[in-house]
């Protein structure tokens, strides 16, 4: 996993499940108990640094012009931060394989390659306006990923150009900008507009990340589609607020 450069608290996640189904099998008499196999493995949280910027920032990202950007790659690139922004922070690992069949309705419904839980988006106008921009034949919502089965290699590639993109874009807007970005924003800006920590995903600012998963799960997908459409607008409408911290939808 360090060989394929993975963040720690990635590691420390993968390594915390691989712990919970070896004791579980070992419970079950499947495997021999191991007690000391995980003895000099971290699986701590470590706090990671802050990467939000200001939503002030986020619309003047927006507002950048195509022909400010010039280059159909960093105009890309600005539309992707854009979605995930839109998204609630989607990863950008969920962005790149999002698919037709992802759209039900009027939602996007997906799951995190990462954990595997299943989330729905519904589909904002700001959304539906950039799936409409890259729509064509491909498989693909968006033209990250050119196979079909794509390799790990390829997802990397595409990773590495989408950051190198993104710091050229924010040098234009003095501000450094990373795929993490959009999420950890996302998340700050709600915090900021007053939204309680249990009806947002702020998995950065959580300790951990079950109590984040469990917050989560616990609303209807309304509520969340109602929050995220209030981060979105940009509005600091405190009675706004209220209704969506006190109103079942």
């Amino acid at each position: 996993m360090k060989a394929k450069k993975l963040m720690d608290n990635t590691i420390s996640f993968y390594m915390r499940n691989f712990r919970a189904i070896m004791n579980k099998a070992a419970a079950g008499g499947l495997i021999k108990e191991c007690t000391h196999f995980f003895k000099n493995v971290n699986t701590r949280i470590e706090k990671t640094p802050k990467r939000a910027i200001e939503e002030k920032m986020i619309r003047k990202i927006k507002n950048l012009s195509d022909a400010t950007l010039k280059k159909p790659g960093l105009i890309f690139s600005r539309d992707l931060l854009m979605f995930a922004y839109y998204t609630s922070g989607m990863a950008f690992v969920d962005i790149a394989h999002l698919t037709c069949d992802n759209i039900k309705g009027n939602h996007l419904v997906y799951k995190r390659r990462k954990t595997g839980q299943e989330l729905q988006i519904r589909i904002l106008p700001e959304i539906q306006e950039l799936i409409d921009r890259y729509h064509s034949d491909s498989p693909f919502l968006f033209p990250v990923l050119r196979t079909p089965d794509p390799s790990y290699k390829e997802y990397e590639n595409a990773l590495r150009l989408q950051n190198l993109r993104l710091k050229k874009i924010g040098k234009l807007v003095d501000a450094e900008l990373s795929t993490y970005v959009p999420r950890h924003t996302w998340a700050t800006t709600a915090k900021s507009k007053g939204v309680s920590e249990e009806m947002i995903s702020e998995s950065m600012g959580h300790t951990s990340v079950k109590t984040t998963r469990i917050y989560i799960a616990t609303f209807d997908n309304p509520q969340l589609d109602q929050i995220n459409k209030y981060v979105v607008s940009g509005k600091k409408n405190k009675g706004s607020l209220r209704t969506i911290n006190s109103v079942s939808y």
